[in-house]
């Protein structure tokens, strides 16, 4: 937290806005499973691979539509400080 809160002081981010969990219960979560599966799941090969490819592609989009919001953010940001 106090290295999100220096870096990032804008976000205002605060203890209630975050969630400690394991690798394998991030993983469960970017799987999109139910918050109370087991990590035994992906011994279930057919369920565990559901939607990967999807799962992957609509994470690249996400990712890239943020990446081309913050290099637009970054354009106004230096056009407001060069024009005034």
């Amino acid at each position: 937290m106090p290295l999100m809160q220096e870096k990032f002081p804008e976000l205002g981010l605060v203890r209630e806005d975050c969630v400690e969990t394991s690798w394998i219960e991030s993983v469960l979560y970017l799987f999109r499973f139910p918050k109370d599966e087991l990590p035994e799941v992906f011994l279930n090969r057919t369920q565990a691979a559901k939607d990967i490819s999807k799962e992957k592609s609509e994470i690249w989009f996400r990712r890239n539509l943020l990446f081309q919001s913050l290099q637009e953010l970054h354009i106004l940001i230096i056009e407001t400080l060069i024009l005034g």
